[in-house]
């Protein structure tokens, strides 16, 4: 798992989840923002 939160979340991702809200009604969620990921294939298991 790679969660590095580098960054503060952008406002169109604000817009979005508010959207989301307003069609599904409040549920539970989770937002993650991460950065600086390793190359794809550092990600593959061997």
């Amino acid at each position: 798992m790679i969660d590095t939160h580098n960054h503060p979340v952008s406002e169109p991702v604000w817009v979005l989840y508010q959207r989301t809200l307003e069609y599904f009604g409040p549920v539970a969620t989770l937002l993650e923002r991460d950065d600086h990921f390793p190359p794809f294939g550092e990600l593959l298991p061997n």
